[in-house]
């Protein structure tokens, strides 16, 4: 059986601007019922995620104009709205891929995330060794 090829555009999209599985799914939500507005706690409910992984899912998502929110506190409302029409063509990308292919769309988000923690580790320990004030390596100031 030959992999299917996840289209570039989506392996921006997950590399760039959607790290968690959470984001995925309440991205992928909001795209599918567009133009549809939902609280935080209706996609908490609709996904059986928990409101503060979904609220965490939402910001980012909206950071990375995706996501746009109507209104602020508990009546805080958010629908699909992604920023540009590159972004739209890679959502609708990683909607249909993300139908066809489940797994692959998996680990996809799977490799960028460790090489985030790769690359994150890596820079914590070069930091290490890194001359500060006073000529002490790695000691922090404080």
């Amino acid at each position: 059986m030959s992999e299917r090829v996840i289209p570039n555009d989506v392996e921006e999209l997950l590399r760039d601007s959607v790290h968690s599985f959470e984001e995925l799914e309440v991205l992928l939500l909001l795209h599918r019922e567009a133009p549809r507005a939902w609280t935080a706690a209706a996609i908490a409910g609709e996904l059986h995620l928990e409101v503060p992984a979904v609220m965490a899912a939402l910001i980012h998502l909206a950071d990375q104009g995706l996501v746009a929110q109507r209104e602020a506190g508990q009546s805080a409302s958010y629908r699909y709205a992604a920023r540009t029409a590159e972004l739209a063509a890679a959502v609708d990308h990683l909607s249909v891929s993300h139908g066809q292919d489940r797994l692959q769309i998996a680990l996809v988000l799977s490799r960028n995330a460790m090489s985030r923690i790769q690359r994150s580790t890596l820079k914590a320990f070069s930091d290490a060794f890194q001359l500060r004030p006073g000529g002490e390596k790695g000691k922090k100031d404080g």
